[in-house]
């Protein structure tokens, strides 16, 4: 679920920046169907497809460092 957030914040953040950088020169055509995208995003929660790509991998990598150093602080 958090990588639901995640990625829905990030997708929000890519099309902020875009509008602000080309401010008036992208006509609605164009910015609908990124808020779509968005809006489609949060409407179905599902991952088809996993790119090895993925900013979430990051995510992911630093969840097991934490549960990974966690174990050990409970260990010692």
């Amino acid at each position: 679920m958090v990588t639901l957030f995640l990625t829905s914040a990030l997708m929000v953040i890519v099309i902020l920046i875009i509008r602000f950088l080309f401010k008036n020169k992208l006509s609605f055509l164009v910015l609908y169907p990124l808020w779509g995208l968005v809006l489609l995003r949060l409407l179905v929660p599902v991952t088809i497809i996993e790119s090895p790509l993925s900013i979430m991998n990051l995510v992911n990598r630093s969840e097991e460092h934490t549960s990974e150093l966690q174990s050990r602080m409970a260990i010692s």
